[in-house]
Formats: structure tokens, C-alpha cells, sequence
């Protein structure tokens, strides 16, 4: 009897910790949402600043909420360790390749711009050539 009801606990605490990873990882990925744009379109130190505070009153709303709901309010270190190793392997792995792709999507539509600069100012200079004479 007293097994089971060991059992029992130890399958919720470990039931919070992969709650923990998630979180971490939901957590993560939020940040990608404003790591992303601001990778594609290099705001100014204000913007960033202003992105990054957003995001920690955010974050900490969420990691609030959850310690309230899955420990009634009382931070446990295994959950914070979960959830620094949720985020940590959102970082090293999905997000290192999200990273690489937006760096390549950011190159591309540069190159994209550039050579339509090139070809309207090749259309100006043939446009005013054909008004000169």
C-alpha cells in the first residue's frame, strides 16, 4: 500500500518535470517570435530593448502561473531546472536551424532588393536617355 502511493508521487513529480520542459520550451519559442524579426529586420537598440522587456514580463506572467497551478505558488528547483533545459534544447537544436534558415531568408531578400535597385536604376538612366532626345 505505502509503494503504490510512492509510486504515485514519484509518477506526478516526474509528470511536473516533463510539465516543466514544455513550459521551457513554449517559452523558447516565444522568444523566437521576437528573435526572428529582429534578426530579418535589425531594428534599433530601443526596439530591441523594448522586444526584450516585453518578452521577460511575459515569461515571468508564464513561469508565475505555473508555479501557482502545478505547486500551489512554491518554486521547486527541479521545475526551474526543467524548464532552463526545455529552452536549452529548443536553442541548440530547432533554433540553431530556425536561426540559419532566417540568416539565408535575410541574405536572399537582400539580394532580392539590391538587384531590383539595379534594374529600376538601369530603367531610370534608359527612361531619361529616351527623354533627352
Amino acid at each position: 500500500m505505502m509503494g503504490e502511493s510512492l509510486a504515485h508521487a514519484w509518477r506526478q513529480e516526474l509528470l511536473l518535470l516533463a510539465k516543466a520542459i514544455g513550459q521551457g520550451l513554449g517559452l523558447a519559442v516565444l522568444y523566437e517570435t521576437f528573435r526572428v524579426p529582429r534578426r530579418l529586420l535589425r531594428f534599433g537598440r530601443a526596439a530591441e530593448a523594448l522586444g526584450d522587456l516585453i518578452f521577460c514580463l511575459v515569461a515571468s506572467l508564464v513561469m508565475f502561473g505555473f508555479f501557482l497551478r502545478v505547486s500551489h505558488g512554491r518554486p521547486r528547483i527541479y521545475l526551474l531546472v526543467g524548464m532552463a533545459f526545455g529552452a536549452a534544447f529548443w536553442f541548440c537544436v530547432p533554433g540553431r536551424v530556425l536561426m540559419d534558415v532566417t540568416y539565408r531568408l535575410r541574405r536572399c531578400l537582400l539580394w532580392i532588393w539590391l538587384a531590383m535597385g539595379r534594374i529600376a536604376a538601369g530603367s531610370v538612366k534608359k527612361f531619361h536617355i529616351f527623354v533627352k532626345k
